[in-house]
């Protein structure tokens, strides 16, 4: 015979941080082919300047025209802003969202989820979600592969990340985020 589980009642505020921190998590969990790519505009970046360069060079003392390294090395700064510019953006995002602007409220009782936020309200039952990923910070529950929310660690008592890892536990897989990638570090 099953117990029912205890509810549990939170209220949070997402942070700037949060928002961030639950992006980059996701850009770095969702499987080799996004993490490749999370970490591949860096390595294009650096890889087209590193070229450009090389090319200029070697333009200039063979006395060629060296305006074709220029094109690579555009390439290359735009491929390394595309990387260093994705927080900026996460940050303009958290800032226009309303959502974000009142705290969110979750009771978890047993396996149905009741979710107010300043726009929305929401009942997710069994099977909801697909996946989740536990972070040192956050928890992330995916409802698509796509589609998540989080929850920040940080405004949970011990007892309940317990009972929200109990609650994973019992509903889904859970994958601990990698710890030499934690997701609190961008």
């Amino acid at each position: 015979m099953e117990t029912a589980s205890p509810e549990v009642a939170l209220e949070y505020q997402v942070t700037q941080n949060d928002f961030v921190g639950a992006y980059i998590a996701h850009y770095r969990n969702s499987g080799p082919a996004k993490t490749f790519l999370y970490y591949l505009l860096p390595i294009l970046g650096c890889a087209s300047i590193l070229i450009a360069a090389v090319m200029m060079v070697v333009q200039i003392r063979t006395g060629e025209e060296w305006t074709e390294s220029v094109v690579f090395f555009m390439v290359g700064l735009f491929w390394l802003a595309c990387h260093f510019l994705r927080p900026w953006r996460l940050r303009r995002a958290y800032r226009k969202d309303p959502r974000f602007k009142n705290p969110i409220k979750i009771t978890i009782n047993g396996n149905e989820w009741n979710v107010s936020t300043a726009t929305a309200e929401a009942r997710w039952k069994h099977g909801t979600f697909i996946r989740a990923v536990e972070t040192d910070s956050l928890f992330l529950f995916y409802h698509s592969p796509l589609v998540f929310n989080f929850l920040p660690k940080h405004d949970l008592t011990p007892g309940q990340q317990t009972q929200i890892v109990a609650f994973l536990d019992r509903e889904l897989p859970i994958r601990k985020g990698r710890s030499w990638l934690p997701a609190s570090s961008h």
